[in-house]
């Protein structure tokens, strides 16, 4: 049990937050790599403002992620543990369903499926 909490707490960090509610990693990296995330409350951060500042090639940009963020937030699920393994798999079932050797029934069918089998196990 010690070592599953401790590889949920890093998968938290990695991907959330940690103990303090800092958004540590999405910080270093937004900074760093000028990479977006589902965190709106970054465009807030001083040190986040700053380094965009300085990549924008526009001084509205970051108003308007700001807005993007406002206007269509990030779904909470975005931010599960379970939620990288079920878009790998959901994206194989559309491409097929999209291609027509799925039938669209049984490719939304399957990733419900597999959606709430990953949340019974990661619950």
């Amino acid at each position: 049990a010690n070592r599953l909490s401790r590889k949920y707490r890093l998968a938290g960090y990695l991907g959330f937050q940690d103990e303090k509610g800092e958004l540590a990693v999405a910080k270093r990296w937004a900074i760093n790599n000028a990479l977006g995330s589902g965190y709106p409350a970054l465009l807030d951060d001083p040190e986040v403002v700053a380094a965009h500042r300085k990549w924008m090639p526009d001084e509205r940009l970051l108003d308007d992620m700001k807005l993007l963020y406002e206007k269509a937030p990030w779904p909470n699920y975005y931010h599960a543990t379970w939620w990288s393994e079920w878009s790998a798999k959901a994206v194989n079932l559309l491409v097929q369903a999209v291609a027509g050797q799925k039938p669209v029934k049984d490719a939304i069918r399957a990733m419900r499926t597999d959606a709430l089998q990953l949340i019974d196990r990661y619950k």
